[in-house]
C-alpha cells in the first residue's frame, strides 16, 4: 500500500463515526486478558495505544486499572473515544498518528487492536520499540474473516465480482491479514522482539440487513469506492439477504493476537 493510499484510508472513517461505534466487532474479555497477562501488566502501568478509533479497547485496558495514551488520527472517532473514555481519569485520547507521536517516557506495552497496519511498514517496529522500556511488550490484536467463504458469504463474492471487478472478490480482510504474516515474520527476524503469545478466538456475530450494510460503509476499501457505487454495491447485497437470507447474516470472525517482548 502506497503512502497516499493508506493516508487516505486510514482518515476514511471521520463521517462513519456512528455506526463505527455501533456495528464494528469488539475485544471479547478473554483477548484483552490474554493482552494483559501477556504483557506482564499491572494496574498504573503505562500503555500507549495505536488507532483507539471509538475507544472500546481503551476502555477495556482503563477499566484493568491501567494508564492509556490513546492515539486516533481521524477527529470524529476520537472525539466519540472521548466520550466513552470520559470516565477514566488515567486516559489521554491524542488525534494524532503513531508515527508523529513523540514522548521520552517509556511504556509498559504499545496495544495495537485492529490498526497495526495503518503504520508505515518502515516505522511499525523500530519506533514501538523506541517508546518501549526494558522488557515491555506489543500487542497486536486483529480481526479476520476466516477463509474459505461460506453461505452468504460466497454468494457475495458473485456481487463483487459483478461490481467492483478490478477487486476481483470482497477482499476487506485480506491486507490485515498480509500485515498480520508480515508483522510476524518481521517480529521473528528482526531482533526487536521475541514473541510470547499466540492465540486466536472464533466467533460470530448477528448482523441485521441494516447494520451488516451500515458496516460494509466503515471500511475504508469501500467507502474509497465513492457514494454511488458503494451505494450499488450495498442495495444488491441487501437485496440478496433479504431474499435468500430472511434479512440477517451470522459473520464468522477471527481474533489474533500476537504479543511480542522487546529484546535488547
Amino acid at each position: 500500500m502506497l503512502d497516499a493510499e493508506r493516508t487516505a484510508r486510514r482518515l476514511a472513517f471521520g463521517d462513519t463515526a456512528g455506526a463505527y461505534d455501533r456495528v464494528r466487532p469488539k475485544y471479547s474479555t478473554a483477548a484483552i486478558t490474554a493482552v494483559v497477562d501477556g504483557a506482564r501488566l499491572g494496574p498504573g502501568d503505562r500503555v500507549l495505544e495505536i488507532g483507539c478509533g471509538t475507544g472500546q479497547a481503551s476502555a477495556a485496558l482503563a477499566g484493568r486499572g491501567l494508564s492509556v495514551v490513546a492515539l486516533e488520527p481521524t477527529p470524529q472517532l476520537a472525539a466519540v473515544a472521548r466520550e466513552r473514555l470520559a470516565p477514566f481519569d488515567q486516559v489521554q485520547v491524542h488525534v494524532e498518528t503513531f508515527e508523529a507521536f513523540a514522548d521520552d517516557e517509556p511504556y509498559c506495552a504499545v496495544v495495537a487492536a485492529s490498526s497495526f497496519h495503518w503504520i508505515d511498514p518502515t516505522v511499525r517496529l523500530p519506533k514501538t520499540h523506541d517508546h518501549l522500556g526494558d522488557g515491555g511488550s506489543l500487542a497486536v490484536l486483529a480481526h479476520l474473516h476466516p477463509r474459505p467463504y461460506t453461505g452468504f458469504f460466497r454468494r457475495a463474492q458473485e456481487v463483487y465480482q459483478r461490481l467492483v471487478p478490478e477487486w476481483g472478490a470482497s477482499t476487506t480482510d485480506a491486507t490485515t491479514n498480509d500485515v498480520m504474516q508480515q508483522t510476524t515474520l518481521d517480529l521473528q527476524g528482526g531482533g526487536l522482539f521475541e514473541i510470547v503469545v499466540r492465540e486466536a478466538w472464533d466467533w460470530k456475530q448477528r448482523l441485521t440487513r441494516d447494520d451488516y450494510l451500515s458496516l460494509l460503509g466503515t471500511f475504508s476499501d469501500h467507502r474509497l469506492l465513492g457514494t454511488a457505487r458503494l451505494k450499488a454495491l450495498q442495495d444488491a447485497l441487501g437485496e440478496l439477504i433479504d431474499r435468500e437470507y430472511g434479512g440477517a447474516v451470522m459473520r464468522p470472525y477471527r481474533t489474533l493476537l500476537t504479543v511480542a517482548r522487546k529484546c535488547g
